[in-house]
């Protein structure tokens, strides 16, 4: 509903930012890819203190599931000034690609009842300086800056040409906790999940205990099969359920599109997905930027 007058009015490029839970980031790119796919998209989170989302993502991860779906730009914005953000965009960095970064003009104090930002425009563009060298290619200002800011950022970036990491695809899978690399898939050790037996049930108690038995296993990811014979409302329905108790990267291994279709739409990060080198499921789960075993 939000991106259809959107693109109708004309816009150039679609910037989300200030996400706190990549989930529902990942929801607002897919949106807009069913809009108009080749969009321009910067996607853009905002990190807590301890380098995590407030849902636990780390920048890492966060960038990995992103630039799956194919975002042109991802990044962080807001939070705290560009002293604090160093580390932030070095992770990101790692997962290839342009990154965007838009700091406040640093930590607020507060007088008289009032947000203040003392930062001068000219410190905060000598610390975003220092994101160059990782990748960061659209450097802007979030909470407390002014267009003075910006100014000053143009001024000293002139003519400067940032080094970009490039994005490469990876073999790499992702909940919004952790990441797992499966170039040998063969090699993974996971925990099977039985869908036809808990999920038909859809009973809330053991969904969530067949999850948190899962979380204690020692394995790499979870295997969904199944669930082809049972209604997709509820297998989707006790899906989403199961994952918001689970912790590790899900590989789906399903056979109709239409359930893999909605699975995949409701994933919270980067799935696997085990094609068995049907062309409908491959399409399927390249839509969703799902890294495929095509075995």
């Amino acid at each position: 509903e939000q991106m259809i007058p959107l693109v109708e009015g004309g816009v150039d490029a679609v910037n989300f930012e200030t996400f706190t839970d990549v989930a529902e980031l990942r929801i607002a790119v897919l949106a807009l890819k069913d809009v108009k796919k080749d969009m321009p998209v910067i996607a853009s989170v905002a990190f807590e203190e301890n380098k995590r989302t407030l849902m636990g993502t780390s920048p890492y991860t966060a960038a990995l599931i992103l630039k799956s779906l194919g975002c042109d730009l991802v990044g962080t914005n807001c939070s705290f000034g560009p002293g604090h953000m160093l580390d932030i965009v070095k992770e990101m960095n790692r997962a290839g690609g342009p990154l965007s970064v838009k700091p406040n003009a640093g930590i607020p104090c507060y007088e008289h009842g009032r947000a203040v930002y003392d930062q001068s425009p000219e410190e905060f563009a000598r610390l975003c300086e220092e994101f160059l060298p990782y990748g960061a290619s659209l450097i802007g200002g979030c909470c407390g800056t002014t267009p003075s800011f910006v100014a000053e950022l143009k001024k000293r970036f002139k003519g400067v040409k940032p080094y970009v990491n490039v994005y490469t695809e990876t073999c790499e899978i992702a909940s919004l906790s952790s990441v797992v690399k499966i170039d040998n898939f063969e090699k993974c050790s996971f925990t099977e999940l039985n869908v036809d037996d808990t999920f038909e049930k859809g009973d809330l108690f053991d969904l969530m205990t067949l999850a948190m038995d899962a979380r204690d296993e020692d394995t790499d990811v979870i295997l969904f099969r199944g669930g082809e014979s049972l209604n997709i409302e509820q297998v989707c329905r006790s899906f989403d359920i199961y994952q918001g108790y689970s912790n590790k990267p899900l590989v789906f291994h399903v056979k109709r599109k239409d359930l893999l279709d909605r699975l995949l739409s409701l994933y919270r990060g980067r799935a696997g997905v085990i094609t068995d080198k049907d062309r409908n499921l491959v399409e399927t789960a390249f839509r969703y930027g799902a890294f495929v075993i095509d075995r």
